[in-house]
């Protein structure tokens, strides 16, 4: 039995040696080698010990997040709730003409085309497309509207399999992030 132990061994840290060669990663020592090529196995054959990641009903998200939301209003919050702000403030050139959708890269502000840093405020509810399951369960409707004189951008999140939507919003010369439901 110790011999076939060490004859495995052997063929699998060979089998690595060779396999490491051929994709050109000569520089790692023989460890790292054979620990690479049973990660490798192990993925290949779905044996990886990486945890797959739990369905997540976006529809539920939707829902947690409106009763967080209804009972903050309840509670004496404002309908027009500030849930966090944003890096940089955008000009009103920006909130009028910027194009609605970052071509590769998606963040939880949305109705731009630029990246944006976003902090939520504690204890707030936060947009349910946030959740990285959830980045394109929605459909985004966009507008540009005028509030108090300002320039916002407008993002109404839809979904069939949801009652209702949300809004984030957004305006000229001004940090914060609003959200609403409606």
């Amino acid at each position: 039995m110790k011999n076939f132990i060490l004859f495995l061994a052997l063929s699998i840290s060979t089998l690595a040696f060779t396999n490491v060669q051929a994709m050109g990663l000569k520089d790692m020592t023989l460890g790292q080698k054979i620990l690479f090529n049973i990660e490798m196995k192990r993925k290949l054959t779905g044996k990886s010990k990486t945890k797959k990641r739990a369905p997540v009903n976006c529809a539920e998200v939707f829902q947690k997040q409106k009763t967080k939301y209804l009972d903050d209003v309840c509670n004496g919050e404002s309908r027009y709730m500030e849930v966090g702000y944003i890096s940089k403030k955008f000009t009103k050139d920006e909130i009028q003409n910027m194009p609605a959708r970052h071509p590769h890269l998606v963040t939880s502000v949305r109705g731009t085309n630029q990246l944006v840093r976003k902090s939520s405020l504690s204890g707030r509810p936060s947009f349910p497309h946030a959740n990285q399951r959830c980045e394109d369960f929605f459909t985004e409707e966009v507008e540009v509207v005028e509030v108090d004189g300002k320039s916002c951008r407008q993002i109404t999140f839809t979904a069939p399999e949801v009652q209702g939507s949300y809004v984030q919003q957004y305006c000229e010369e001004d940090m914060s992030i609003f959200m609403y439901f409606e």
